[in-house]
């Protein structure tokens, strides 16, 4: 696998195999998520997702201190800020409890946030933000990093800004990095935003120097246009390349972001030991791996081989299980 390719997948996909359309019992989802661990030292895989709910089962079965279970996991959240904030303090708790009864053995540094309906003005959302901070240097100072989901709506933009704003003073000794969660697709696909949605967030998003994590509907590689019995879906190279793409150009156009989730010709991608290139627009290898750990930090699929193979039979993706890692510089 050329060097840059090998650096835009790696530790890329967080594998949600408990959430629908897989919808996994647990122990059949641990096993497909550490047989593909083992399956290549491409390491492609970043972390297990798992809602609170399920995280005492999950970590009870595959917490092993030789291999390390590294989680993010969703809180139950709540339908007014109080009930949020409630809960977030109890689940925080049962995390770090978790975490310290199987210590070594598994590794929860992330987590995942949907903001409730009363906490969406930027006004509201900065007082979340707040006690969220406070609650997780209070009960849980080994989660580095938090995703809010945000809904695209016209108050979308003040939100990221505000959180552009927060991140800077977090991330620091005992404080985690805030970025911005969104949602690519689902089972709804009539709702799942279009290219040129998704374009137009990470222009603004890369602009603003947020953290960003995409789910759903990120099965393929590359963009499917759906027919009349098939539905659309992005594609999850597209959408790693336009990243980098959008984090290395002066002020991208919205356009030509929009142009490469569109693509859905594998001749259009070139990928070798020095740069990946789209058409014409070439990154190189040190500025697709800053890409990766400073803006498009991962995207999550309920599925872990199926991207695998689907890379491997448009030959971007070894077949042999003993290939060599390439891993993000440090």
């Amino acid at each position: 696998m050329p060097n840059t390719l090998a650096t835009l997948l790696h530790r890329s996909l967080d594998f949600a195999g408990l959430f629908p359309p897989a919808a996994m019992a647990v122990p059949e989802s641990l096993a497909i998520f550490r047989r593909e661990q083992g399956a290549t030292r491409v390491e492609m895989l970043a972390r297990f997702v798992c809602p609170l709910l399920r995280l005492e089962e999950l970590v009870t079965a595959g917490a092993d201190a030789d291999n390390p279970l590294h989680l993010s996991v969703l809180p139950r959240g709540g339908k007014n800020a109080g009930e949020f904030l409630a809960n977030l303090e109890t689940d925080l708790t049962a995390i770090r409890r978790l975490s310290l009864l199987h210590d070594g053995g598994v590794v929860i540094d992330t987590i995942e946030l949907r903001p409730p309906a009363d906490a969406m003005e930027v006004g509201a959302l900065r007082k979340l933000i707040a006690a969220i901070d406070a609650l997780l240097v209070r009960h849980a100072a080994n989660i580095r990093q938090v995703f809010l989901e945000l809904t695209p709506t016209v108050s979308l933009a003040g939100q990221l800004a505000l959180l552009a704003e927060e991140t800077p003073r977090s991330g620091g000794a005992e404080s985690p990095s805030f970025g911005y969660k969104l949602r690519t697709g689902g089972s709804d696909t009539a709702t799942a935003p279009s290219a040129a949605q998704i374009a137009s967030t990470l222009a603004t998003v890369a602009s603003l120097g947020l953290p960003i994590k995409c789910t759903g509907g990120l099965h393929h590689p590359l963009r499917i246009n759906g027919g009349s019995s098939a539905a659309s879906a992005h594609g999850f190279i597209n959408l790693l390349v336009a990243a980098a793409v959008a984090s290395t150009t002066r002020a991208p156009g919205a356009e030509l972001l929009e142009a490469v989730l569109e693509e859905t010709s594998p001749a259009a991608f070139t990928f070798d030991q020095r740069a990946l290139a789209w058409r014409d627009h070439q990154v190189d290898t040190a500025d697709v791996a800053a890409s990766r750990q400073r803006f498009l930090v991962s995207f999550g699929s309920c599925y872990a081989e199926q991207p695998r193979t689907e890379l491997q039979q448009l030959g971007w993706w070894p077949k042999s299980p003993r290939t060599q890692s390439a891993r993000l510089p440090s």
